[in-house]
């Protein structure tokens, strides 16, 4: 569904807030509602849960290649992204790709500095949201993060000298010939 169609159902034509018309059921009303309101009121926990339901769990990092999901798909798009313009809401976007720039624009929020750029704390609340934002930006554009596996470094094994003379002159190495260590009277072949 397009944003603009969203909208009309949301609030109606012209656009104001109502409870839901003859013409639509309550269940379009609510969907619309809880679009809406997760996208212009910068709802981030309205945006996780509407991602939960769409696309489920996360998948892994080392699997997101193989999985097709409708939110992480679109975040993609729009982080690959390089005109400005396309990353503000317009009516004809999809309801998927404003909820990716939304949740972009909670995220890349300066929080650190007030509307006339002086510094400021931000509360924690703000945090989170920013924090949960971009969290969910990650783990959708990139998959669960798994443990790498580590390398590990394999050692140059040596044959002691002493077992290589107790050794059948067929199982000597060319290089354990004329390793010193050998009892006298043994020698190597």
């Amino acid at each position: 569904m397009k944003m603009g169609d969203v909208v009309r159902i949301a609030e109606g034509s012209p656009p104001r807030i109502s409870s839901a018309r003859p013409s639509q059921t309550a269940g379009e009303y609510l969907v619309s509602r809880i679009f809406t309101d997760a996208i212009f009121n910068y709802d981030i926990r309205s945006i996780i849960n509407i991602v939960q339901r769409v696309d489920g769990g996360v998948p892994k990092d080392t699997e997101v290649s193989t999985f097709r999901t409708m939110f992480g798909d679109c975040l993609n798009d729009l982080l690959n992204e390089s005109d400005a313009e396309k990353l503000v809401v317009s009516p004809d976007d999809t309801v998927m790709m404003v909820m990716c720039k939304s949740l972009y624009d909670i995220s890349i929020r300066d929080i650190y500095h007030d509307h006339e750029g002086r510094t400021i704390k931000p509360s924690a609340d703000r945090k989170a949201e920013r924090d949960a934002a971009r969290r969910l930006i990650l783990e959708r554009a990139g998959g669960r993060k798994t443990a790498i596996e580590k390398g590990r470094e394999r050692e140059a094994v040596e044959i002691a000298g002493w077992i290589s003379c107790a050794l059948p002159e067929a199982e000597k190495k060319p290089s354990d010939l004329g390793k010193q260590g050998c009892a006298e009277g043994e020698e190597v072949v």
